[in-house]
């Protein structure tokens, strides 16, 4: 039979035929073999990653951690993104844990970079849950590592976080978490305030924690009401140097009274005592503009109830600052009323004060004292012409100089040498006049090496005429 070319043609197809599908029999056995391979191979890694996940639940965050780094070195985030943020995620909070306990900025750092690795590989609208749950941790971390650097950085990103997880929460569909990341974000421009005083930051603070007290009411979160106002009223405060002073005072007393509705001796001691401390300092700037009695003796009485809990031997400092607080508007309201009484109890605060501080542990804090009690003895010695009034002047005054020396704080030098100099005047009434009248010559001598006539006419002036009665007095 004749050999047909069409006959080799068919063939020649044939066995490609053959070819192509024994080939793809092949490509489709290896592809059911990588699969089966990648499918044990993600049985592993999830029976790892719960074990790891279950680890961190019960608080064994180092053993946790282990895993998750091994997880992370064996596991190409290209193929499985999903599960690399996971392990991302869980690695930051182990360090966010891990922080709280030792090597705090460190760790939160290393938690931080965690987060945003994670960030990358989860979007709002893929999932919108976990990428506002990383934001929510992420905003945690941000804020306490902006206590140690790049606070404002920090703080903004931290400002940013809280705000992308407010896109999730409203007061009616999680009035509770709503509420707290109000408060947190609150937190932050708080803290923001204090570095930048910036009155748009302040307001940001007060609507932020005006959103939580929506939900923190007093009848049914007291405690985080009680915060709610307290960090209220310091931001008040902090506004009242800003703008509308008067106002901003009222409303920082108001938070504060608020926060003391729950703040009670007793209970809170410690909230109880930094409320009335603050309503003290309240009430004391409000008497710059409310030259009123009982504004005085309201932050008298604030200062006071402080000092329930501020004793001497427990809170030192907080006892030294309180006690001059008390002396200077004692000193101030003696400008009122009852003067002689008032600058006496004035001198007794300033004595309270200096039991707890000293020129060798602290000699800003206690050249201030000095100067405080040095003024108010000047004052008293106006009306009690003692001589004991007048040498607790001079000594206090003296101590000052320690610290206020004419290098390193010239303005108060010359002022506290001025009034040294009207002080040896005074006690040269009583007692060995030629001496005590050459010492304030030579007092007034060293506050002119400070006030000039070209910087400081006034003084200069009031200095040198004092010195010329000396003068024609000896003469």
């Amino acid at each position: 039979m004749p050999f047909d070319p069409k006959d080799s043609i068919y063939i020649i197809l044939g066995g490609m035929t053959g070819a192509a599908v024994a080939s793809l029999f092949i490509l489709i056995i290896y592809f059911f073999s990588d699969f089966r391979k990648q499918k044990t191979y993600r049985s592993k890694i999830l029976k790892r990653l719960d074990t790891a996940d279950m680890m961190l639940r019960e608080n064994m965050t180092m053993d946790a951690l282990s895993i998750y780094n091994e997880l992370l070195l064996n596991m190409p985030k290209q193929l499985q993104p999903e599960l690399y943020a996971h392990i991302k995620q869980s690695e930051g909070n182990c360090y966010y844990a891990i922080a709280a306990v030792r090597n705090k900025p460190e760790n939160l750092m290393k938690a931080i970079q965690s987060y945003e690795e994670a960030l990358r590989h989860d979007s709002y609208q893929k999932k919108p849950g976990v990428y506002l749950s990383i934001h929510a941790q992420l905003g945690d971390a941000y804020l306490q590592i902006s206590e140690y650097l790049n606070k404002d950085d920090f703080l903004a990103k931290a400002i940013y976080s809280f705000n992308e997880v407010l896109r999730l929460y409203t007061p009616d569909t999680d009035p509770v978490n709503y509420a707290l990341m109000q408060y947190k974000l609150g937190s932050s421009y708080k803290s923001l305030a204090e570095s930048q005083k910036k009155e748009g930051i302040m307001l940001h603070a007060i609507n932020a924690f005006n959103e939580s007290l929506r939900i923190y009411t007093v009848e049914t979160y007291p405690i985080n009401y009680a915060e709610t106002q307290y960090n209220l009223g310091d931001l008040f405060l902090m506004a009242a140097e800003v703008v509308d002073q008067q106002d901003n005072l009222n409303k920082a007393l108001d938070a504060f009274s608020n926060a003391l509705r729950i703040y009670t001796f007793g209970r809170y001691n410690a909230n109880f005592a930094a409320a009335q401390k603050k309503m003290g300092n309240a009430y004391s700037l409000l008497t710059l503009t409310r030259r009123e009695e009982e504004v005085f003796i309201n932050a008298i009485n604030s200062f006071y109830q402080a000092l329930k809990v501020y004793s001497m031997e427990e809170y030192p400092q907080e006892y030294v600052g309180i006690q001059n607080s008390i002396g200077t508007i004692y000193r101030e309201l003696s400008t009122l009323s009852a003067k002689g009484d008032n600058l006496h109890k004035a001198v007794a605060a300033f004595d309270e004060a200096l039991k707890a501080c000293s020129f060798e542990k602290s000699p800003a804090e206690y050249a201030a004292v000095q100067h405080n009690m040095g003024n108010a003895c000047l004052m008293l010695s106006e009306i009690d012409g003692s001589e004991a009034i007048v040498e607790k002047c001079i000594h206090a005054y003296q101590e000052t100089l320690k610290v206020k020396t004419i290098d390193y704080n010239p303005v108060d030098f010359a002022a506290i040498q001025h009034r040294l100099g009207d002080a040896y005047r005074n006690i040269s009434k009583y007692t060995k006049k030629e001496e005590n009248l050459d010492r304030a010559a030579s007092a007034y001598k060293e506050a002119l090496k400070v006030y000039n006539a070209e910087n400081y006419p006034v003084e200069h002036r009031e200095v040198y005429l004092s010195l010329e009665k000396i003068r024609r007095t000896v003469s």
